[in-house]
């Protein structure tokens, strides 16, 4: 069953108008973490034996608006990108108005119509685990194996801990699933693993720590105002702002980025360990037509 306030149609529609973008809310990590992902799914793509060209075909799913696109494109891969989001079609149809080698469709990745074995990588980065109907979510694995060729690739790029924490709480907007639970999906699908890359996520991690720390020592602080001033919410709230400041917050964040960023990048060559890690991507090879579902009708 899906999570009943999770609307996604709206969700990433106001997403999308609230930061310019699907990814990250915080800008300066989406800034951070987004080339990372790139040079990560490049390793993947170069350790997998897959390099693509001007005669390969590659779908994007949820492609936001197109920074993976953006970078095979320039390449001059046939590109397809879809998107849940028609405003955000609307914005990668501008972005790449230039380039007939890319096409951008509004659609579910459950309901997309593609002929069978259209292309010949599919990569989906950190977009299945946003699929939180259960249903929808098997019927969506089933379609992109559908749509990818024989001998062709499925990249996944996804949350996938060795283990679930029990109690552990998710954001309405994800359905966490485990590595093996992945890995399951699209071997029951016809696929093969033939290659993983753990995702360290050193430098946004750290800043998650120190964002806690701060948070959490604000709150200690701000409690014994209250208590000794007896002063109402503002008067906390700007107390806090006198204390450190939004400049001087965002340079502390950014040196904590500048300093483990060498780490990140180091990580992406030299395997990082699979159980310290809940992101990684997972590169399959599709051997068969999966079973469970029919051939598209062209």
């Amino acid at each position: 069953m899906g999570k009943p306030d999770y609307d996604p149609n709206t969700f990433w529609d106001q997403r999308y108008e609230t930061h310019g973008h699907t990814g990250y809310k915080d800008q300066l990590v989406y800034c951070y973490d987004q080339p990372l992902r790139l040079k990560a799914v490049n390793e993947a793509l170069c350790n997998s034996g897959i390099f693509l060209n001007k005669f390969s075909q590659m779908l994007d799913l949820g492609c936001g608006v197109g920074d993976f696109i953006d970078k095979f494109a320039k390449n001059n891969v046939k590109v397809t990108g879809i998107d849940i989001s028609a405003d955000v079609v609307k914005k990668c149809h501008e972005r790449f108005r230039d380039f007939p080698n890319v096409t951008v469709c509004n659609s579910k990745i459950e309901e997309m119509d593609f002929p069978n074995e259209s292309f010949d990588v599919v990569t989906s980065i950190t977009v299945l685990q946003h699929i939180v109907d259960s249903y929808a979510f098997s019927k969506a694995i089933r379609n992109v194996v559908r749509v990818t060729k024989i001998g062709g690739h499925i990249l996944v790029f996804e949350l996938s801990p060795i283990k679930i924490k029990p109690n552990e709480m998710t954001p309405e907007y994800i359905s966490l699933k485990t590595r093996r639970e992945w890995i399951d999906a699209f071997t029951q699908n016809g696929c093969s693993l033939i290659h993983e890359l753990c995702m360290s996520q050193i430098g946004v991690r750290a800043l998650s720590s120190y964002d806690k720390a701060l948070a959490s020592f604000f709150a200690k602080k701000n409690k014994g105002l209250k208590n000794s001033l007896n002063v109402n919410a503002q008067t906390v709230a700007e107390h806090k702002k006198q204390t450190l400041p939004n400049r001087m917050n965002y340079f502390v964040r950014r040196i904590i980025l500048a300093v483990l960023k060498p780490l990140d990048l180091l990580f992406l060559r030299v395997p990082f360990p699979r159980n310290r890690t809940n992101l990684r991507i997972l590169v399959f090879k599709k051997d068969a037509m999966p079973r469970s579902m029919p051939a598209f009708d062209i």
